[in-house]
């Protein structure tokens, strides 16, 4: 099994017997950068679903006991049937943003993507993209994925992958390569 993907036994008891069949926990996230006005810039997260199973929670650049975002995002909003809340541990900690289904009728299917979350924040696309301040052995756009709710499974962790905003111009396929290269760079070290 690949360190991608993450098995979950999924058991029916049916008079005291137990048959297994496999759900696979997987997905990835790309943000869309933008600037803004006054130092800002806008992140559009875009989620896919690339397991078997659902997913329900997205708890955006986190990992159990540390937060990865230098600043505070301000202004977050979520797709419909979806809500956020900021999480933050504290003085030497950073900030998270989980987002989870409000119930299972919201979760997203597997092989399905789902846009609607974003937010604003002081920190650059080239922070973001880099690694945390609070936590610089990771990736700051390190993330968790659950099926259900948060802890509902143990969770599939990613990286997303941070992009600029589309625009005219072969500049902006330049950037993004660029940026995966880095990203490679990074991972193969």
């Amino acid at each position: 099994m690949s360190m991608s993907m993450k098995m979950s036994i999924v058991c029916l008891v049916t008079a005291g017997s137990c048959s297994g069949a496999l759900a696979a926990l997987g997905g990835s996230v790309v943000v869309t950068a933008s600037a803004l006005s006054g130092g800002q810039y806008q992140y559009n997260p875009t989620l896919s679903n690339t397991g078997t199973t659902t997913i329900g929670t997205l708890w955006f650049a986190w990992i159990p006991g540390q937060n990865f975002l230098t600043a505070s995002p301000t202004v977050v909003t979520s797709p419909l049937g979806w809500s956020s809340s900021i999480i933050h541990g504290g003085a030497s900690d950073g900030y998270s943003i989980r987002w989870t289904a409000n119930n299972a009728s919201s979760f997203l299917a597997a092989s399905a993507n789902l846009s609607g979350f974003s937010f604003r924040s002081f920190t650059t696309p080239a922070g973001l993209d880099g690694p945390s301040v609070p936590y610089p052995s990771s990736a700051t756009t390190t993330s968790f994925l659950y099926s259900a709710g948060p802890f509902s499974d143990s969770g599939f962790r990613f990286v997303a992958t941070v992009v600029p905003a589309p625009a005219t111009g072969g500049l902006v396929a330049l950037a993004a390569i660029a940026s995966l290269r880095r990203r490679r760079a990074r991972i193969g070290q």
